[in-house]
């Protein structure tokens, strides 16, 4: 396996570690979930770069000694600042993150729910879709993760 990737991603939790530094959650549609340390997130390069539900390119270095993964660098290219404007909103887009981490990623479809996040999460941006985007989303999940098989008919009556 190579040590330095570039994926796109979505970084889906972040909290604090030891010193200046934050753990990370990305979801990546090639590598899936990755758990990784941003050095220097409070006071460096990735300051203001590193924020919850920001998607963009993001350099990975995979030290295989420790078996963890080091975020080398990210350049943002979707700020979602609207997620953090009303209550409703913020536990919208944590219950869109909450499921994905919680579940580990649904099995592995990788490409499809990465986009299927982003499209959550920029949905909320429309005052409109708001109330909608859980039923959508948690459908949609279901289906890719294979916990539904069958959505051209109703499963209780069987009408389609």
């Amino acid at each position: 396996m190579t040590r330095n990737l570039s994926v796109q991603a979505v970084i889906l939790a972040h909290r604090k570690a030891e010193g200046q530094h934050r753990r990370v959650v990305l979801l990546s549609p090639t590598v899936g979930m990755v758990n990784a340390t941003a050095y220097g997130a409070k006071r460096g390069s990735l300051t203001g770069k590193i924020g919850q539900f920001t998607s963009g390119t993001c350099e990975l270095y995979w030290n295989p000694v420790r078996n963890s993964y080091k975020v080398v660098d990210f350049s943002p290219e979707g700020y979602r600042p609207f997620i953090t404007t009303t209550l409703p909103v913020m536990y919208t887009a944590s219950m869109v993150s909450e499921c994905i981490m919680r579940t580990f990623v649904g099995g592995g479809e990788y490409d499809e729910l990465y986009y299927l996040v982003l499209a959550a999460l920029d949905s909320l941006e429309h005052e409109a879709y708001r109330e909608m985007v859980v039923i959508q989303f948690l459908w949609r999940y279901l289906v890719i993760s294979g916990f539904l098989a069958d959505t051209s008919h109703c499963a209780s009556c069987a009408i389609e």
